[in-house]
């Protein structure tokens, strides 16, 4: 999800604009999320909550890489879309991968750091 990736680039060039300026740089990163990002994420989140409403993941009802990729970027998005919690089967899916104990293993083996993680991608709403 690319634009993901442009929210936090935005939230970046806002926080590194020299003080005197950076209402511009806050104008065009809000007109920018208005108008395009956020229209854009809501429009790519509701198909996948369509998707995971009729099955149980990515690629169908069995467990697969794709289930891993797609893992990082909605978690994100959960923190960077403000409306996130109107995705129930996205929210279904979140405690399926993560009721799962290879999951949980994995997360400990990488030192997760959820407030980090949330810290990081809340602050592009």
């Amino acid at each position: 999800m690319p634009n993901l990736a442009l929210k936090q680039v935005f939230q970046h060039i806002k926080q590194q604009t020299p003080l005197l300026v950076r209402f511009v740089s806050l104008a065009f990163q809000s007109s920018f999320n208005r108008a395009y990002l956020n229209p854009e994420l809501h429009r790519q989140l509701k198909e996948i909550d369509t998707h995971l409403s009729t099955h149980s993941y990515f690629a169908g009802d069995v467990f697969s890489y794709a289930d891993i990729l797609m893992w990082f970027p909605l978690y994100a998005a959960s923190y960077a879309t403000p409306q996130f919690a109107q995705y129930q089967s996205i929210q279904h899916y979140f405690t399926q991968i993560q009721s799962r104990p290879a999951f949980n293993a994995a997360m400990a083996r990488g030192q997760w750091s959820a407030s980090y993680f949330e810290h990081y991608w809340s602050i592009t709403q």
